[in-house]
């Protein structure tokens, strides 16, 4: 049985609270926040040297992430910490030297990638598409949406860094994302200041042979869809995450696999079970996690937003 210590108690720190309470490995939870909480055990950061979690998860505002790795760093001793996506808010040199860490991707873990990782390995792919589209007034129902911290820039909020998923996963299936053109900011009437749009074209790799990419994710559309779309030679791919199903054709033979209703949600439970096992290979490291945050500050970089 160990100890869990939980930094920050948003709706994704209560979604990681839950869930661990459901596991069977896991003994008390302790959760740092100002919120009055009965189910589990609320602790003040000046205490921590009190307490000895085995698993330590960090789901504080993205903008206080490298403050809070930095006082982790200070009191404990390899100890597996995992950290609500995206790493930092913006580029920072820090390294951590005496813990272990771990970037909540979880998608990385949805059956929907992992099948068209196997299906599309030794395959020639000439595009992909990627498409995401969610309405951020339905993201959470706790709170209003205009105070949340994703629609606060200063609180690293923004589909750039909310929802960079997509970034992670692209990498894992194909490798470093060349990008040519990107158009991000905040173009609908929503009552945020962060960026609610981003447009991406670019590329995989450097090789004559290289994998054409464009990209599309916003938060204020109601048409909820979450997919990939992969074209190849001999293969076509459609992967539907938000439905858990993929359909596909290869060799003119086509093909659906349907998944678990609640496969998004599985991803969570099954993240804190390989990190409390000690099996961290499918996980985002540290490492993967700052090449994400160097893309998006690329894309930042190159942005064509009027």
């Amino acid at each position: 049985m160990i100890d869990v210590l939980i930094i920050g108690y948003g709706s994704i720190g209560r979604k990681h609270a839950k869930l661990l309470s459901k596991n069977k490995k896991v003994n008390d939870i302790y959760v740092v926040t100002s919120q009055k909480i009965s189910n589990y055990i609320t602790i003040n950061l000046n205490d921590l040297k009190d307490i000895d979690p085995k698993l330590i998860i960090i789901s504080n505002i993205t903008s206080l992430h490298i403050k809070t790795i930095k006082f982790i760093e200070k009191i404990y001793k390899n100890k597996r910490v995992l950290v609500e996506k995206p790493i930092f808010a913006k580029m920072d040199r820090f390294k951590p030297r005496n813990n272990n860490y771990y970037v909540g991707y979880n998608l990385r873990l949805h059956p929907v990638i992992r099948k068209i990782k196997a299906i599309i390995k030794n395959k020639i792919i000439w595009h992909v598409d990627i498409k995401l589209e969610s309405y951020l007034p339905d993201w959470r129902k706790n709170i209003i949406y205009s105070k949340s911290n994703s629609s606060n820039k200063s609180m690293g909020g923004g589909v750039l860094l909310d929802l960079s998923h997509e970034l992670d996963y692209l990498n894992l299936l194909f490798g470093k994302i060349n990008p040519l053109y990107c158009y991000n900011g905040k173009k609908s009437d929503l009552d945020i200041d962060s960026d609610d749009l981003l447009i991406m074209s670019g590329h995989f790799g450097n090789s004559k042979k290289r994998t054409s990419l464009s990209l599309m994710i916003n938060s204020f559309s109601k048409n909820n869809s979450r997919e990939i779309r992969i074209a190849g030679k001999d293969i076509s791919i459609v992967g539907d995450i938000r439905n858990n199903v993929i359909k596909y054709t290869f060799k003119d033979k086509y093909k659906i696999i349907k998944f678990k209703k609640n496969s998004l949600e599985d991803t969570y439970s099954e993240q804190h079970n390989l990190i409390i096992n000690g099996v961290t290979k499918e996980l985002c490291s540290f490492s993967d996690a700052i090449d994400t945050l160097s893309l998006i500050t690329k894309l930042r970089k190159i942005n064509n937003y009027v």
